[in-house]
């Protein structure tokens, strides 16, 4: 696998919890815009905890 030099240039605490803050947006709009009854599938590109699984803990929780 390649690696990604641009993607290790661009990390840092305040892009993760950018990204986190994102997801988050996203998820609440989807949210919104779903039919009763409906289905929301979430995905990202990324491993990160923040903007997966606390995401959707805090998703869950509100």
């Amino acid at each position: 696998m390649p690696e990604a030099p641009d993607g290790i240039g661009e990390w840092s605490p305040e892009h993760v919890e950018m990204c986190a803050a994102r997801q988050w947006d996203i998820l609440q709009d989807a949210y919104i815009m779903l039919k009763p009854g409906g289905s929301l599938a979430y995905s990202t590109c990324t491993f990160n905890h923040k903007e997966n699984e606390d995401t959707i803990s805090r998703f869950l929780d509100s």
